[in-house]
């Protein structure tokens, strides 16, 4: 999920899709949760903090 904010996707519907195991039986409070401010300077911070910690799983 962090991955696709970090590619500009911000849609909290197809974010909240990309959830995996329990939290799947709260996607709507997810899709609530997942509706506000997320931008560039976000993006580059967490991009960077995922590089860093080699959590990303784009390469």
């Amino acid at each position: 999920m962090l991955d696709t904010l970090v590619a500009g996707t911000t849609d909290p519907v197809v974010l909240a899709e990309l959830a995996r195991g329990q939290v799947r039986k709260k996607i709507r409070a997810l899709r609530g949760a997942l509706v506000g401010r997320f931008d560039h300077e976000h993006a580059r911070v967490i991009g960077q903090i995922l590089a860093y910690t080699g959590f990303s799983t784009r390469r």
